[in-house]
This record gives structure tokens, sequence and C-alpha cells, in this order.
């Protein structure tokens, strides 16, 4: 018997943790959209043809930021809900340089300024992940999708449209930002006429590694994050935004990032509202003590035949992202280690020299409108990866099950509860 690979586990929890987005999608995606979800890439533009349609004969649209002039393509698609409405779709705008050599593992350095004018850009941006796409570094892109006024080739409204801001969820270690096409805006912008974007955020060790030599350790993933959110809100009026109206919202890993993006004013001073689907603010799995983040970076880097940040830098993708095997990944930290190690072991560090010096909950001082949604019982998932975290004994005897929900919850208040 050759056990799955903690990469295999994680990808199978997160099927089913998003069985509640699919039906989601079911139920607010009109129905070309669902169509797109059952074709490949290649099918979908004859599935969609009557449905979704490229504006021909009219001036390609274009934004303008203080690093460039992006041309983007008209979309116009027509459902029950709307009719047919025309959407401005501006795929890959870059909004850091890209985090190669050097720059691997440090937090995002920002785009020069410039005049350059970027043609349509439609190659699928992924940051570099194991699973299904393996991704690229060069992947700190952001998608805009907008109502668009044909007749004045401009964004629909004069600078008085709401914003939102989508980060996508995965564990940390896999996801795009529409995550492969499931996450598509196009219904959402076309129903309520908000503009709407999507970020990418490096993932997995290239997100959150706690190296010696890296600046804000455990912390670059949350500064893509926040560039991004910085430089869209920032050049709000450019895509008919008004300034400082915008909803931040996630989901999973992408509502924990939210709530980390909350407790960082930088970030909270250009928002209206925040919504969080399936994460918290306090559970230690996803926040990680800076002296863990390091031990278990130290020890990752290890298993790659590295002992500085240099080698880690001159380290393939493949050569960095490549599994262990179960058995050596389990104890790779050593105690101690991140709370679902192997399955689940990057997330953003705090204390020390990392971004935040508390775990979210304990440092948010805004007072901008939150929303916290879960689902029934959504945490089962992690049920199937406990064979595979540090210090869970099976089969599981009363003794052992309390000592697996303190080591779960870390909290006896609430192991007592249960």
């Amino acid at each position: 018997f050759v056990p799955p690979s903690p990469s295999l586990i994680l990808y199978v929890l997160f099927a089913i943790l998003f069985l509640p987005v699919y039906f989601h999608i079911a139920f607010f995606t009109p129905p070309f959209l669902l169509l797109s979800l059952l074709s490949n890439r290649r099918r979908m533009a004859v599935r969609l043809l009557p449905l979704v349609s490229l504006a021909l004969c009219t001036t390609a649209p274009q934004v303008t930021l203080p690093h460039g002039t992006f041309t983007g393509k008209l979309v116009t698609i027509s459902d029950t809900h709307t009719g047919p409405t025309t959407l401005a779709v501006f795929p890959n705008i870059p909004f850091a340089m890209p985090p190669i050599g050097p720059r691997r593992f440090q937090p995002p350095v920002p785009l020069p300024a410039s005049t350059r004018v970027y043609e349509l850009d439609e190659q699928w941006r992924t940051c570099a992940q194991l699973g299904g796409t393996l991704g690229n570094e060069d992947c700190l892109y952001f998608d805009a999708t907008l109502p668009w006024n044909v007749t004045a080739n401009a964004p629909a409204g004069t600078a008085d449209l709401l914003g939102r801001i989508w980060i996508y969820g995965g564990g940390y270690v896999f996801g795009d930002k529409e995550q492969q096409g499931l996450y598509s805006p196009l219904a959402i912008v076309a129903r309520t006429g908000v503009a709407h974007f999507n970020i990418n955020y490096r993932l997995g060790v290239l997100g959150f590694a706690a190296l010696d030599g890296v600046k804000a350790p455990g912390s670059a993933a949350i500064l893509d994050q926040q560039l991004a959110i910085q430089l869209i809100a920032t050049n709000a009026p450019a895509f008919g935004v008004k300034p400082g109206s915008f909803m931040l919202y996630g989901e999973s890993a992408g509502a924990f990032s939210v709530c980390v993006q909350l407790a960082l004013p930088e970030t909270t001073k250009h928002l209206a509202v925040a919504v969080m689907e399936s994460g918290n603010c306090v559970n230690p799995a996803f926040f990680q003590p800076i002296d863990e983040a390091r031990a278990y970076s130290k020890a990752f880097a290890a298993s790659r035949g590295c002992s500085d940040l240099q080698c880690m830098q001159e380290l393939t993708v493949l050569e960095l992202l490549a599994d262990l095997p179960v058995d050596q990944a389990a104890t790779a930290g050593g105690p101690p280690s991140p709370l679902f190690a192997p399955v689940m072991p990057w997330g953003p560090a705090i204390g020390g020299d990392a971004l935040l010096q508390a775990a979210p909950g304990d440092s948010i001082t805004s007072t901008i409108p939150l929303i916290l949604g879960t689902n029934e019982d959504e945490g089962d998932i992690f049920l199937a990866a406990l064979p595979f975290v540090v210090g869970v004994v099976l089969p599981l005897d009363e003794y052992e099950a309390h000592k697996t929900l303190k080591h779960v919850f870390a909290n006896e208040t609430v192991v007592s509860s249960i």
C-alpha cells in the first residue's frame, strides 16, 4: 500500500468543501455559465456562442493605470434576469514585479510607472502549485470585470460604481483568481452593476516561507493581496469605481485572508464592508506563531537539500514544490509543527518580524461592517486528514479523541463543551 501524498489528500478534502460553492454557482449563475462548467475551455466558445459573444466592430476597451494602459475585451451576455448586457473584461493586469530569482519569497515589488500599452492577455495565470495545474511564479495579476458604456468607451457611470475584490481559497496551497473558471464574475457584474476584481497571490512555501533573510517572513502572500487591493483602490476612478466603496470578500483560506487584511490599516482605509465565507479570525490552524513557522520552513528547506535562502531561490519550481512522502512530511517540521501539517502546513505567520504581531482577531481595530458565513458541519472535511496530522493516534478512544480535539481547537473550553 502506497499512502497518498499530502497534496492529494488536501485536494480531495477541498473538493468536498467546495460542494456548497457548486450549489451556490448552480443557483446564482445563469445557464450559459453553467454550460461553461460542463465543458473545457476549448469547447466553451462553441457552447456559449448564442448567449455570450464578443462585441464586434467597436473600439477595444482600455484602462490607464500608473504602470501602463491595459487592453481588454467587450463581452455581451444575456439571461432571464438581465437581458443583453455589455461588460468589459480586463484579464491579467499585473500588480507587481514577477516574484522570481532574488524576489522569490520576498514581499512583492510594485511595478514602476510606465506609459506602455499592454495588449489583451488571455493566458491562464495561476500561481505555482501542485495538482491539476502546475502554474507559474510569474502570477501576480488581477482581473477586472466592469459594466461598460460602449458609446463612451468607458466604464458605466462616472466613478460611482461599487467595487468588489475577491480572494480565493484553497488551503493556502492551491487555487487561482477564478478557480479554473468556477468564480467567473460575469453574472455578478451583469446582475448587480458592480465592478469586480479577482486577485492572485502566491501559494504554499512561495507565499508563506519564514526563512532567514526573508523580509516580513511568512507574509509574502498577504502582502501580495494587500498590494493588489491598494493598486485597485487607489486607482478606483480609472475603473469607474467610487473611492472607498470596496467590498473585500473571500472563501475558506480566502476568508482567513480577509480577516488578516482587516488587521492592516493600509488595507481597511479603502474598504466599506468585508465578507468571510467559511473562515474565522482566531483558529490557530490558519495563523502560525513565527517560531513554528521558522522551524517548519527550515526543515522544509533541509528536505530540499538547502540550508540558506539563496539555495532555496535557486531551486526549480518542481524541486521546490515536489511532495515529500507522507511519513517524512508528517515529521518535517519536528516539534512544534503547524497544526494540520503535513496536509495544510502553510499560513500567515504572527509575532516577531512577521507582518502581524498577533492573531488577526486580536489585532483588528477597524469598525467596518463584517459578514461571516459558514456551512453546517463544514469542519468535518478535516476528519479525513487526521491520520496524517502530527500527534494524532488512531484508532481514537475517549482519551485520544479528547487529545485530538484539543490539538485541533487549542481551546479547552470549546473542547469541554463538545
